[in-house]
Formats: structure tokens, C-alpha cells, sequence
């Protein structure tokens, strides 16, 4: 299979989860996001054999946030960008930095109701001209479930311990009421029946 390029915006556990699975794929996978490069996320995506940067503001352009000006210095365009932090301005500058043919996926949900100053015409030129596909998604079919069960196992395979690592935070039900997200560094996992009843459960389930 031929290796293509993705890069990434947004190192939350979506954004995460997408590298990972573009690893387990073959591709060479870069990511740009505004965690602490000596972050547990940042570890993660070098530790899988990506490339990570931590996000910098840049003054050029009218909403330009420095994603144009890393693929700049970097001296090359991508075939699939996958913008995951839901910052809006993010997925209308990274039509420009599209290969022929690339694909930008966005996959985060902006809360705001911003307005922007858009190049229109010449992202429409980039678009229709460079045969650019752009899609959105949030929901998933039972056929996407299974190939998410798939994508796992694939991971999990070949970064033995890394979904754990990724399940930094473990509460009990009755904990969730007071929970402070500011302390959640990757993802926070509820044990609706205490791990301590998983066994007597299986046999019961068994029997």
C-alpha cells in the first residue's frame, strides 16, 4: 500500500484515537495541537512513530492560526487532514493545505456561534479545481461499531498497553456528580458495577 500523509489538529482523545488508527494503517501521521510537547499526548503520538508540534499562533492572515505556517516550513501539502478540536477556523484553513485529491475530515463540534472573513472564492477554486472532498461526521452505523472493534483490536495489537494508557482517569458511579474535568488528561472512564463484581458477573452470565 502506497504511505500517505495525515496531520491532525486537536490531541484530545478523538484526535488520539484518529492517529492511532493511521498508524495501525501505514501512514505517516503528524500532529499539531496545543498541548505541552512534553505532555502524556504528546508522548503518545512519538511514542507510535508520529510526528507532534505544539500549536503556535502565527499573524499572518486574517484567522491564520499557525497550522498554514507548520506545512509551510515543513514544505509539504497532506492527503488527509483531520480537524479535531472543533475550532472552526481550523477546518477552512486547512482546504488550502489539501493535496490534489486530499480529504479533510471534520470530526469536532464548535459550541459558538463565530463569524469569519473568508477567502470564498479561492477556496471554492481549491475545492472544485484540486478535486477536494470535505466531510463531517458524528454518527456512526452498527457496521462502524464493528470496524471501530476492529480498529481496537488492531491497535492493541500493535501497542501492546496503549488503549489503557489512554484511560487516565477511573471513577465510580457515584463519584461522576464531583468530577473535575481540569484533572481529566486524556480520558475518563465510569465503572458502572465496581471491577471487584466483573468475575462473579462472567460466571453468573456462564452458569
Amino acid at each position: 500500500m502506497e504511505t500517505s500523509d495525515g496531520t491532525y489538529s486537536g490531541l484530545r482523545p478523538l484526535g488520539i484515537l484518529a492517529a492511532l488508527t493511521c498508524r495501525v494503517l501505514g501512514f505517516d501521521t503528524y500532529v499539531w495541537s496545543k498541548s505541552d510537547s512534553e505532555s502524556l499526548n504528546a508522548d503518545i503520538i512519538r511514542s507510535i512513530g508520529g510526528q507532534y508540534r505544539q500549536a503556535e499562533s502565527s499573524v499572518d492572515g486574517p484567522f491564520f492560526s499557525g497550522l498554514t505556517e507548520y506545512l509551510k516550513q515543513m514544505g509539504k501539502s497532506f492527503d488527509m487532514i483531520w480537524e479535531c478540536s472543533g475550532h472552526a477556523p481550523l477546518g477552512y484553513e486547512a482546504i488550502p493545505l489539501l493535496s490534489n485529491n486530499g480529504i479533510l475530515a471534520l470530526l469536532g463540534v464548535t459550541p459558538g456561534n463565530g463569524r469569519l472573513d473568508l477567502p470564498s472564492d479561492q477556496t471554492y477554486r481549491e475545492m472544485v479545481i484540486k478535486n477536494k472532498c470535505v466531510i463531517g461526521s458524528v454518527n456512526a452505523s452498527h457496521h462502524d461499531f464493528e470496524t471501530a472493534i476492529k480498529r481496537l483490536r488492531d491497535i492493541e495489537k500493535q501497542y501492546p498497553g496503549m488503549l489503557g494508557m489512554l484511560q487516565t482517569n477511573r471513577l465510580s458511579i457515584e463519584e461522576v456528580p464531583d468530577i473535575d474535568f481540569a484533572n481529566i488528561k486524556i480520558k475518563a472512564v465510569v465503572d458502572l458495577i465496581p471491577p471487584a463484581q466483573w468475575a462473579s458477573l462472567l460466571n453468573e452470565r456462564n452458569d
